[in-house]
């Protein structure tokens, strides 16, 4: 199955602004991140590496080639036997809708008891902010904990009757030396799409600027993780999620432990995006609207004549 010609597809994306490229070479691991929504309770990550491949062979990530690929990629199947659970996530909300969401990541282990574990405790407005901590879940206690902030420092993207927020979120990984980073999940809809979000380093702790930076702001940051959602929707989807997670190779412990707090991060940047209403699509009045589709129709009919 096919939505578009190789050629076609290649010159829509031309078309949009987007600019296919290649993960770092580095970014061996894939983690498949279950379809589920905000009723889910249990949630098992995969290494789905070899599935990957096998699935985008010969595709250029952001490409629309890419995206169908990727739709097709061969799922973890109820017994097990085609890939390894690499993580198990747990997930609590209240019965109040006040009450904050919780989550809990911790890979899979023999040892259970003594490994690493992280948490993420996401209030809803009009409270703001998402705490990410880790420790050891033996001692019950927290080695590291990190506040993530979302903010607004690009336009919405119009598309069709839509307009689509781009929140970022910010927060700090711990460094070597005790050298905290300025990480941040951020989205690019016209290099990227509006499927995908990169977390991205930004700096120093000590060179944090008031306010979160826009994207004219950051110079060929280093890329530390790459979220695709898996489907051919325009934009991330409100009501479930459902996508592939690239990072590096682990090296060693405080690899792990960083992985952790990344995974965290991102599960708790998916939540917001379908819980909380400033971060979903608004339907725009009925002038704009015509616009927009009128041009979205003319680019289409452009793609046909090729």
């Amino acid at each position: 199955m096919e939505l578009l010609q190789v050629s076609g597809a290649a010159y829509y994306d031309s078309l949009l602004g987007r600019r296919p490229q290649n993960p770092p070479q580095d970014f061996t691991r894939i983690l498949y991140i279950p379809r589920h929504n905000s009723a889910t309770v249990h949630l098992p990550l995969y290494d789905v590496a070899e599935q990957y491949r096998n699935a985008v062979k010969g595709c250029v990530l952001n490409s629309s080639q890419y995206a169908v690929q990727l739709s097709m990629m061969e799922k973890p199947r109820d017994d097990g036997m085609n890939c390894e659970v690499a993580y198990h996530v747990n997930l609590d909300r209240s019965a109040t809708d006040d009450a904050p969401v919780r989550l809990q990541v911790q890979q899979r282990s023999l040892f259970e008891d003594g490994a690493a574990i992280a948490h993420a405790l996401t209030r809803l407005p009009p409270h703001d902010g998402c705490l990410i901590a880790i420790g050891n879940g033996q001692k019950e206690t927290d080695t590291y904990c990190t506040l993530m902030e979302a903010s607004f420092p690009i336009q919405p993207s119009i598309r069709g009757k839509y307009s689509i927020p781009h929140p970022y979120f910010t927060f700090l990984l711990p460094g070597k030396n005790n050298n905290q980073r300025i990480v941040q999940w951020q989205v690019r809809p016209k290099e990227d799409s509006l499927r995908r979000y990169t977390l991205v380093e930004i700096g120093a702790a000590s060179e944090r600027p008031d306010g979160a930076l826009s994207e004219d702001n950051v110079r060929e940051p280093k890329i530390l993780a790459i979220y695709h959602h898996i489907g051919i929707n325009v934009w991330l989807p409100k009501d479930f999620s459902e996508g592939v997670l690239l990072l590096p190779d682990q090296a060693g412990s405080e690899d792990n432990e960083r992985e952790l707090l990344i995974i965290a991060s991102l599960l708790a940047l998916l939540g917001q995006l379908r819980e909380q209403a400033q971060m979903k699509p608004q339907k725009l009045k009925a002038a704009h609207s015509r616009n927009s589709q009128n041009m979205f129709q003319k680019a289409i009919s452009v793609i046909h004549r090729h």
